[in-house]
Order: structure tokens, then sequence, then C-alpha cells
């Protein structure tokens, strides 16, 4: 019985963490985290943005369309040693090149998994090697 309730316990201190990770990351100002821009039109950089996470293995949980920007919020689920992430990407809205694109991410755990820096450079890398790939699309 003193097992089970430890269990429980625990369970419940994860999904208490895995809700203020999302908090977290919604609560940050649009240009917030890491941002670089991208030499391509608004569509191709939303769609890279989509394509990165995914490539990237991450759960889109909410995408939505704001004034002046695309919002993706994401999540690395917890499970194995991952205690998991929350993070959002916002692509700002331009007529033109160059677009932003401002990454946040926390962890759930603050040792787990490396930082903010290390996940927007990779989101990043896979964006470009997206843009890259399919120059031509619209």
């Amino acid at each position: 019985m003193r097992h089970g309730r430890r269990l429980v316990h625990a369970a419940a201190l994860l999904l208490t963490l895995a809700a203020c990770s999302m908090k977290n990351v919604e609560a940050e100002a649009p240009d917030a985290g890491e941002t670089r821009t991208f030499d391509a039109p608004y569509a191709a950089v939303r769609r890279a943005a989509v394509i990165g996470i995914e490539r990237m293995r991450l759960d889109i949980t909410n995408q939505s369309e704001e004034p002046g920007r695309l919002v993706i919020l994401f999540v690395r689920p917890t499970g194995g040693v991952q205690w998991g992430a929350a993070g959002r990407l916002v692509v700002d809205k331009s007529d033109a090149p160059p677009i932003a694109v401002h990454i946040v991410y926390d962890r759930r755990f603050p040792l787990s998994g490396g930082g903010q820096e290390r996940w927007a450079r990779a989101i990043f890398a896979k964006m470009a090697q997206e843009l890259r790939a399919e120059p031509d699309k619209p």
C-alpha cells in the first residue's frame, strides 16, 4: 500500500511539473528566447517551423494564428529517463523576408536534457535544412 501511494504522489508531481512548464513558455513575451531570421517567405518559414519541430520528435500541442504571428506550442514527452519539456515557437508575419523566429524552451526538470539554446539551435537547423531542400514551394 505504501508503495502505491508513493507512485501516485510521483505521478501527481510529474503532472504538476508538466503544467508549470507549459504555463512558463506561454507567459513569455512573443519575441523572448532564442531568435533567428530566415531569408524566405512567411509561408515557407511557417511550414519549415512545423517540420523542424516534428523532425526533432517533439509533439505539437497547439498552433494558432495571432495578429502578426504564428504561435506553435510543443512538448517533449516524459518517458524513460527523460523528464520532458515544453516549448513555444513564434514566427513573426512579414510581407517580405527576412522572417524572424523565436523559440522558448523550458525543461520540466532543470538538470535534464540540455538548455534552451541547444534545443533552439537544433530546431533552427532542421528549419534551415527544410528551407534549403524545398526553396520553390509557396
